[in-house]
């Protein structure tokens, strides 16, 4: 997943969609309105749609996507690596965080971002309502 946000940091329209966001925030957004922003736009604009063989989508391909049919789908490995991609083309570091949330799983079930804001990580997961509290039996982070 990393790489595949590093390497849509080329997208010219991963960066059009990142520059409307800003815009959006008269050009002078702090990170965390920007982030606020980003949330916003994707909640807005995602259908969560579980995956029956595990893939993940790139940014350019959901970008793709949402052109066709009026909205970003996928589930919660694809649209953190979207949200990854533009948070990453708006100059706030983000990470990956996999979970297990139960100790008989085998492989982590759930995949979300942080963002970097003020020296802190912010969780940012657009498949759950905001604000919710991850209960997690065990954490992988994963830097971008």
């Amino acid at each position: 997943m990393r790489s595949l946000v590093l390497e849509s940091l080329r997208s010219e329209k991963l960066c059009n969609i990142a520059t409307q966001i800003y815009a959006s925030t008269g050009f002078k957004g702090t990170k965390k309105l920007l982030l606020d922003r980003v949330d916003g736009y994707l909640r807005a604009n995602f259908q969560y749609v579980p995956e029956e063989i595990e893939t993940v989508q790139t940014p350019e391909y959901m970008i793709i996507g949402k052109e066709i049919n009026g909205f970003y789908f996928g589930d919660c490995d694809d649209i953190s690596t979207l949200e990854a991609a533009l948070l990453t083309c708006l100059g706030i570091p983000v990470r990956f965080v996999c979970i297990r949330s139960k100790q008989e799983t085998t492989s982590y079930d759930h995949v979300y971002i942080e963002a970097l804001i003020d020296g802190k990580w912010i969780v940012s997961d657009i498949t759950v309502p905001k604000n919710t509290q991850h209960q997690w039996y065990q954490r992988l982070e994963i830097a971008i």
